[in-house]
């Protein structure tokens, strides 16, 4: 039995990764710094656009209205 699971398996064909396993650290890390600078880019969206905004109506908001939580 055990002779027939070796024989089997020294038939099977070997798989080779694609590439080393160091170069599937580089590419994670690389896709982690590029993820990162993307992340970064949104940093002042808000800040940009201030002048934007239009300020809330205290009609709408509920807290003028007598209204408490």
């Amino acid at each position: 039995m055990i002779e027939t699971v070796n024989l089997l398996a020294s038939e099977l064909p070997e798989h080779t990764m694609p590439m080393a396993p160091w170069g599937f650290a580089v590419v994670a890390v690389l896709a982690f710094i590029l993820l990162g600078l993307i992340t970064f880019s949104y940093r002042d969206v808000q800040n940009r656009h201030t002048d934007e905004v239009i300020p809330p109506i205290p009609e709408l908001d509920g807290h003028a209205s007598g209204q408490h939580h």
